[in-house]
């Protein structure tokens, strides 16, 4: 170290410790010599400085602009991706007009044109990353949402995942979107499958929770207050450690080149946050991972 001193003339990095809770802060460290009137190096001091709301404050900016770069991936696809669901919502149509209105076929091409549409109002909801919009969002009942969401996300799962849910009674109030909770359940639902190898049960439970303190995150600070908590549990492969706090960044992806793009998680958390929550998750390796999500209730 004294080699070091004397040629730079001070020593800088950064530490990454944990407080009594177990969250994390990051630590700006300065160290100086300190010399006798002959100038020898007699000691050394320390300035420590907390830079945890700078580091966090970083990572947003740069997620910012991966979130902008896929906003322009997205609005230069939607043209062509909307004129794909044009034809098959085309070759619906006319195949409903072949049969019977009465049949399960008939029945099946509803529903898979209600899923066309929902795709179009995703990718609408996708672009306003591009312009940085508001998504309208309305008071709606966040308990209705989630069944009738999760439903239609048990359709599409295959067919050796089972969606588990459990549930209590009380005020599920929020301002949201249900088209955003449908792409946030989605996602979470889909990932969850992959990690146990498309078989096994996602537990999905949803309750009433009061805050009575604000809570530090990798993210945003999560304030007190009333909330609802909506957590996704699944037995599969976990999350390593090390990479735990990447798994929010836009792009960012531990599957294969062929098997995610990487903006699932970061488009999660982006709704969340908009509507004033937050993303929380736990995870052991080889035993499983749970998503927590904190949106604020609503009331009038």
């Amino acid at each position: 170290m004294d080699s070091l001193l004397r040629t730079k003339g001070a020593l800088n990095g950064r530490l990454t410790k944990c407080r009594d809770n177990g969250s994390r802060y990051e630590i700006d460290v300065r160290i100086l010599p300190l010399k006798d009137q002959e100038g020898v190096i007699t000691n050394y001091y320390a300035i420590l400085r907390d830079i945890t709301q700078e580091v966090l404050l970083e990572k947003r900016i740069r997620n910012a602009e991966k979130m902008e770069v896929i906003g322009i991936f997205a609005a230069g696809i939607a043209h062509d991706f909307n004129n794909i669901l044009g034809g098959i919502l085309g070759s619906i149509e006319l195949a409903m007009d072949e049969i019977d209105t009465e049949s399960i076929a008939y029945k099946d091409l509803l529903e898979a044109i209600q899923y066309a549409e929902n795709a179009k109002k995703i990718i609408k909801e996708i672009l306003t990353f591009r312009h940085h919009d508001s998504v309208p969002i309305y008071p709606i009942d966040l308990k209705e949402t989630l069944q009738e969401v999760l439903f239609m996300v048990q359709k599409i799962m295959p067919k050796d995942i089972r969606l588990v849910q459990e549930y209590t009674s009380g005020n599920w109030m929020i301002l949201g979107n249900s088209n955003q909770i449908q792409q946030v359940m989605m996602n979470l639902c889909t990932n969850a499958a992959h990690a146990m190898n498309n078989k096994g049960d996602i537990h999905i439970k949803y309750i009433e929770e009061k805050i009575s303190s604000s809570v530090h995150t990798n993210q945003k600070p999560l304030q007190a207050g009333d909330y609802v908590h909506i957590s996704v549990k699944d037995s599969g492969y976990g999350i390593q450690k090390d990479i735990l706090e990447r798994i929010f960044e836009p792009f960012f992806t531990t599957k294969k080149a062929s098997g995610g793009t990487g903006i699932g998680l970061a488009i999660v958390t982006t709704i969340i946050n908009r509507l004033g929550g937050c993303v929380l998750v736990d995870s052991v390796p080889e035993k499983g991972t749970t998503f927590h999500i904190y949106i604020p209730r609503y009331v009038p």
